[in-house]
């Protein structure tokens, strides 16, 4: 029991340092995503965090899941020696870290997409939407993994694929007595790629009910940018600060691996971001230095005659991820 407290203390103060590696608008962003208008790192939760007993620790965990006026009364002296603020803001970071969770060690960020494109009802209100993934979740349990690839492997062969996932889909809603939620997150799921498939049917049952609804909270997002940008900042290697410039990097790091061999019928491009203003900056008319951005090309592009290579620059905005129409030059 002591090293799983180690291990959650650990995480917790993980996160702290993740918030501290942020510029003030990234961790904004971060935080007014688990509702919270409190600035974590303004609260000595490090020392509340180190000092906190077992069952101290679990008390805060079951604060954290509470709205903020209705937190459970304690009698122990530690908890009532602690501000409201600085309980809040533990239950943010708490969150924060289920979060970190779900995005970082048990999906990757494509099996992420696959399912949250599985379960989105675009007509559906968040608490409808919270009730189809409990579902979901209940459902899969009880699917075995050999009986969902035997139901892919039908599909993929079969000549009539819509009556084949219509059949497949009735067949494992059976036992289920509202089948009308299920229908089509069930539908989406069966048809993904088998290994994303298989993924989630392993992981998803295993997520709490906080991460359901920080799935929800997800599916909210106009764009997947966003759901990169989120997994990005909570990056356990602390490098979300860098933005666009680590997934760069990572890039160019896989590009540099692959062999001449593996790609000598395409042509792969990757960008370096050489120069660029600061990523911590009071508001200036004109940032200095301008962003200079390096394309590269892992062999000489050929271009035939009357061809030309053109790049078009999209600028986005970090606090709206809405591209800049006015962009120019």
């Amino acid at each position: 029991m002591s090293s799983c407290l180690d291990q959650v203390k650990c995480g917790l103060l993980n996160i702290l340092q993740v918030l501290a590696s942020l510029s003030p608008a990234q961790r904004e962003f971060l935080v007014h995503f688990e509702k919270c208008e409190l600035d974590p790192l303004t609260c000595n939760l490090p020392r509340v965090i180190e000092s906190a007993n077992q069952k101290q620790v679990e008390h805060l965990i079951r604060s954290s899941q509470s709205p903020s006026n209705q937190l459970e009364p304690t009698e122990d002296l530690f908890l009532n020696g602690l501000s409201q603020v600085q309980v809040i803001t533990f239950g943010c970071i708490f969150r924060l870290l289920l979060l970190q969770e779900t995005l970082h060690q048990w999906f990757s960020y494509e099996q992420l997409l696959v399912l949250l494109e599985s379960c989105r009802m675009h007509s559906f209100p968040a608490d409808l939407q919270l009730k189809v993934l409990h579902q979901l979740q209940q459902l899969l349990v009880h699917i075995l993994p050999e009986t969902l690839k035997s139901i892919h492997d039908r599909i993929s062969q079969s000549s009539d694929k819509e009556s084949a996932i219509q059949s497949a889909v009735f067949h494992l809603l059976e036992s289920c007595q509202d089948q009308t939620l299920l229908y089509e997150p069930l539908s989406r799921l069966i048809t993904a790629d088998l290994e994303s498939m298989i993924h989630i049917h392993e992981y998803f049952p295993k997520l709490q009910p906080i991460q359901l609804k920080q799935l929800v909270r997800l599916m909210q997002f106009d764009s997947q940018w966003n759901v990169l940008e989120l997994r990005q900042l909570l990056s356990p290697d602390q490098k979300g600060w860098m933005g666009l410039q680590s997934l760069l990097d990572e890039q160019e790091q896989e590009d540099e691996m692959m062999t001449d061999e593996e790609d000598s019928f395409s042509e792969s491009f990757s960008l370096s971001i050489l120069e660029q203003p600061p990523e911590r900056t009071v508001y200036k008319r004109c940032l200095k230095p301008n962003p200079t951005i390096f394309v590269k090309s892992n062999q000489k592009p050929v271009l035939h005659s009357g061809e030309t290579l053109c790049i078009v620059p999209s600028l986005y905005r970090f606090d709206t991820n809405q591209p800049v129409l006015f962009l120019t030059g």
